[in-house]
């Protein structure tokens, strides 16, 4: 096969991958739209002791917040007291109203997630997670 045979093969296999990409993208997002669950913004950082996740919760009541915890993932779901309206511009605006908040979170270290403990304030879900001890010093008698 000459080289620019290949190339051009390669380069039409990219546009391919690039397009079923694209096309599984747009699928994840109309799913969103039509099952009402928005995924809600959230921030993940860690201090020495601590993995610590936010997560914006606007309308959100502590009582409709459903959370379970892996060593490496924060499983979020809420429903929202009111609906949450999104419009979006284009050629024709469109607007799709939200009732629920969903999201997988991973968590950057290993965490007890027995020992977590959560806020919700100001539509502001605070979660805190120990950090796994790496290992445990074992003496020699």
């Amino acid at each position: 096969m000459p080289s620019e045979d290949f190339f051009s093969e390669v380069e039409r296999m990219e546009r391919r991958m690039r397009k079923i990409s694209e096309d599984i993208a747009r699928s994840i997002k109309e799913f969103e739209y039509s099952s009402g669950c928005l995924e809600p913004l959230y921030e993940v950082y860690e201090t020495p002791e601590e993995v610590i996740v936010s997560v914006d919760m606007p309308g959100v009541k502590k009582e409709d917040v459903s959370l379970e915890a892996t060593e490496d993932k924060l499983y979020v779901d809420a429903e929202c007291g009111r609906s949450i309206s999104v419009r979006k511009w284009g050629v024709s605006s469109q607007e799709k109203t939200f009732k629920r908040f969903r999201k997988v979170i991973p968590l950057p270290s290993s965490v007890d997630p027995e020992r977590a403990k959560a806020s919700l304030k100001g539509g502001l879900l605070k979660i805190r997670f120990p950090r796994k001890k790496a290992g445990t010093r074992i003496d020699i008698e």
